[in-house]
């Protein structure tokens, strides 16, 4: 089979073509793959914080109100130990 000038150049562009196509398919399909893992270890750690905070939000569900009053309960506790703190070190130093 002998092929005129004219196709020779037609078909070593589609050949040179399809090597380009080839590495850029290549390259997409790594990125695919990276992306796929970060996907996977994302949905892994929502999956886990969902699971750590599943007693809060039925509370939430249940009765919003006592929930949101314990946990101011909790946040003046701790805001009135750490001011005990600062002023127990503050006359530490004096």
């Amino acid at each position: 089979m002998i092929l005129e000038p004219d196709d020779w150049e037609t078909v070593s562009g589609l050949a040179k073509t399809g090597v380009i196509a080839k590495v850029n398919a290549d390259e997409l399909k790594k990125q695919l793959d990276s992306t796929t893992e970060r996907l996977d270890k994302e949905k892994a750690a929502y999956n886990r914080l969902y699971e750590q905070t599943r007693p809060y939000l039925d509370a939430v569900r249940v009765s919003p109100e006592q929930t949101q009053a314990a946990l101011d309960g909790i946040r003046h506790q701790h805001r009135e130990h750490n001011h005990q703190k600062q002023q127990r070190s503050s006359s530490l130093s004096l």
